[in-house]
């Protein structure tokens, strides 16, 4: 049986909610639902505390939203892109960005929440998935037509599949709906995303790196009240060795996992 493939940011709760329950923020925004697994736990977060959660996914999956319908006095859900969604959320306290993941998308979702935040005179903190392998140097794209063709990477078709060792696609068997054909390079992946973004912004923010579970990363405006406080905080998670070896582990059993099970299918065919 194929073992388990932990991939949500709900994994991280032991790790954020005590940070935001500590910072206590009103307004919570957070990009890319999906079914809404880490969208339930923020639910709890702020209804506990009379607080506002803004959910942007254009095409969430699954009940979600019936689900949001049901707890409509502490969500509001914008079924939009995020370009579009972000200048409608408001005076937001705390992101989440775990949406599409590539560098075209994420370094200009980073730039319009940098202007938000500007706009209300909020110090940023922002929370975000997948920073690590696969994508934080290798583009994926969920519908490569949203991308403009100068930032749109080579890609494999959709079910195509990438692994840990190679810098390129497409003998390995972590699929995903489309992937950029080479790994690294400029303008190439969510972590790049980042990188470019703290380019432009005079050193304004913090960055802290969680290498475990496709990795988190948190962007906090050092004028933050509780900046201190968040990076002591987080100081043995970041950039943690073992932590970062164990991830890799996690990876390449899960490749070996599934390129075994792909066998005995083919065979059973």
């Amino acid at each position: 049986m194929l073992q388990k493939w932990i991939t949500s940011m709900t994994a991280f709760a032991s790790i954020i909610f005590p940070v935001l329950e500590a910072i206590k923020p009103h307004r919570i925004g957070e990009i890319g639902a999906a079914e809404g697994g880490n969208t339930q736990l923020l639910y709890q977060f702020v209804e506990k505390h009379n607080g506002t959660l803004i959910t942007i996914d254009p095409s969430p999956r699954g009940t979600f939203l019936q689900w949001v319908a049901s707890c409509s006095n502490h969500v509001q859900h914008i079924p939009e892109c995020s370009f579009n969604a972000i200048p409608q959320a408001g005076d937001v306290d705390v992101w989440f960005v775990d949406g599409d993941h590539n560098w075209y998308t994420v370094y200009h979702e980073l730039l319009l929440i940098h202007e938000l935040a500007k706009q209300h005179q909020k110090p940023l903190m922002i929370f975000m998935h997948d920073v690590g392998w696969p994508c934080g140097r290798r583009d994926m794209y969920y519908d490569p037509s949203r991308i403009p063709a100068e930032y749109l990477q080579p890609y494999a078709p959709a079910e195509q599949g990438i692994t840990l060792q190679s810098p390129v696609p497409i003998t390995g068997f972590l699929k995903g709906p489309c992937w950029a054909l080479q790994e690294g390079g400029p303008k190439n992946g969510v972590l790049t995303a980042v990188e470019d973004f703290l380019k432009t912004t005079a050193n304004e923010y913090e960055w802290i790196f969680i290498p475990a579970i496709l990795g988190l990363g948190i962007l906090i405006d050092k004028t933050h009240p509780a900046a201190k406080e968040v990076i002591q905080f987080y100081a043995a998670f970041h950039h943690n060795p073992v932590m970062a070896l164990m991830e890799n582990d996690r990876i390449n059993h899960y490749i070996a996992s599934t390129a075994l099970q792909h066998k005995i299918s083919m065979i059973a065919d």
